[in-house]
C-alpha cells in the first residue's frame, strides 16, 4: 500500500497508509463535567507541509494513547476518514483522520524525513480583527510583551450585589 499525502486524503476513505509526525496531542476535557474528557485530539503534518486533525475516541483512549507519542513520526495504517467538522477546526483541511483500536502505528526511528514539527496558519496582525467573530477555524493569537506594570485593582469602587 502506498502513502497518501495529506493533501489528498478525502472524506469517507479507510484504505490508506499515511506517514506522518504527530505534531500536536491534546484531550479535550466536555464542558461543564468534572475531569472527564472527550477522547483525544491530534494535528498530524507530513512532508510536503500539510496538516490534518486526528481524532480518537474515549472508548479507544486507553488503547492508542500509549502507542504514539508527540514529536515522533509513523506509518499509520488502517484508519479512516470523514468530513471535518464545520465549525472550531484546527486546521483548514476537508477532511479529519479517525484513529481506533486496530489503527496501527509503525514509528519511523531511522533518520526520519524532513516533516515539521508543527504547522502553522499565520494571519496577518491587520486581518486578526475580521476574525473574531468567526468559528470556522479556531484562532491562536501570538505576541509579544511591551511593557510591565503593577497589576491593579479594577473592582475598587463597585458595588456588590
Amino acid at each position: 500500500m502506498s502513502i497518501v499525502p495529506i493533501c489528498e486524503l478525502k472524506p469517507l476513505r479507510n484504505d490508506m497508509k499515511i506517514k506522518v509526525r504527530i505534531c500536536r496531542m491534546w484531550r479535550p476535557k466536555i464542558f461543564g463535567r468534572q475531569n472527564q474528557f472527550n477522547g483525544l485530539q491530534c494535528v498530524l503534518v507530513d512532508e510536503l507541509n500539510d496538516a490534518i486533525e486526528a481524532s480518537i475516541l474515549e472508548a479507544d483512549y486507553e488503547r492508542v494513547a500509549p502507542k504514539i507519542k508527540a514529536g515522533c513520526i509513523y506509518e499509520i495504517t488502517q484508519l479512516h476518514s470523514r468530513s471535518n467538522k464545520r465549525t472550531f477546526k484546527v486546521v483548514p483541511h476537508t477532511a479529519q483522520v479517525f484513529f481506533n483500536g486496530k489503527t496501527t502505528y509503525k514509528q519511523i526511528t531511522e533518520r526520519p524525513p524532513h516533516i515539521p514539527k508543527r504547522g502553522f496558519y499565520l494571519v496577518d496582525y491587520s486581518e486578526l480583527l475580521s476574525r473574531v467573530d468567526k468559528v470556522e477555524i479556531l484562532t491562536d493569537v501570538v505576541g509579544r510583551i511591551t511593557a510591565v506594570q503593577p497589576l491593579e485593582d479594577k473592582t475598587h469602587g463597585l458595588r456588590q450585589f
